[in-house]
């Protein structure tokens, strides 16, 4: 984000119309600690529907790094039931920027699987092509009870050496030991045959930069039982070391998919 940085550039006193700071105040400074200090959560969301910043009132208050929240569509986090009204009343602002959508409220994934209740406003910039996102959460025991945590786990594919790193969570959806060694030809052994082909076939269609994989998928754990997945990630812009590396979030949906939610 881009801050006014001096006088020009700023709003002051003795113009028509201004709220801004005095001049000669240290603006650049005084909003960015405006940013590292606001209770509320603050985030810029791009037209594609990806985090660019966060800060960190809403990184404490879900309990995700800036570095997951910026892996997968802002959409993943929302609770279901709340996704298609986010996305038409941000696709609504993006349409007419002058709209600011007040009193959104709806249920935000948290790192522990939980689902929190908060309160959002949302207004478009078409100019850059991102929406920014004011909120705050509701604990005032006002609302009805979120829903069951689900398992909620990261995972990180290093495509250069066809090697995986999960979260622990991941390691419990797939009924393995946690830190046991895991390649890109185990994880596609573990998926139902039914569904093995399509996933292998979706990822390898997505490896290119700005491409979103995202799948609900079958795992055949080694005790027999079998859980459902949906997996959502984005390779990542090309690194110094020269490795290639797709990163994401899995959720275990099984009870959603029992219940008949999805």
């Amino acid at each position: 984000m881009t801050y006014p940085a001096n006088e020009s550039e700023a709003s002051g006193p003795g113009r028509a119309g201004s709220t801004g700071p005095p001049p000669g105040g240290p603006v650049a400074a005084d909003l960015t600690l405006f940013w590292e200090r606001a209770p509320a959560m603050l985030a810029v969301v791009d037209y594609d529907g990806y985090f660019q910043l966060v800060n960190p009132a809403l990184r404490d208050a879900l309990g995700w790094s800036e570095n997951e929240l910026r892996s997968v569509p802002s959409w993943v986090f929302l609770h279901p039931d709340d996704q298609h009204r986010v996305v038409e009343t941000t696709e609504r602002n993006r349409r007419d920027d002058s709209v600011v959508s007040s009193d959104q409220v709806i249920r935000i994934l948290c790192r522990d699987g939980s689902y929190r209740w908060s309160r959002w406003s949302f207004r478009s910039v078409s100019s850059r092509e991102i929406h920014y996102w004011v909120g705050n959460t509701i604990d005032d025991g006002s609302r009805p009870d979120p829903g069951a945590p689900e398992l909620v786990g990261t995972w990180d594919w290093n495509i250069t050496t066809n090697s995986l790193t999960w979260s622990e969570e991941v390691y419990r959806m797939f009924g393995l030991p946690p830190d046991t060694p895991v390649a890109y030809p185990d994880f596609l052994a573990f998926i139902h045959p039914e569904d093995r082909a399509t996933v292998g076939a979706d990822i390898q269609r997505n490896l290119a930069p700005g491409q979103e994989f995202s799948d609900d998928f079958r795992v055949v754990r080694p005790d027999g039982r079998v859980r459902w997945v949906r997996s959502t990630g984005r390779l990542l812009p090309g690194e110094a070391t020269g490795s290639r590396r797709m990163v994401g979030i899995a959720v275990d949906i099984t009870e959603r998919r029992e219940r008949g939610m999805l």
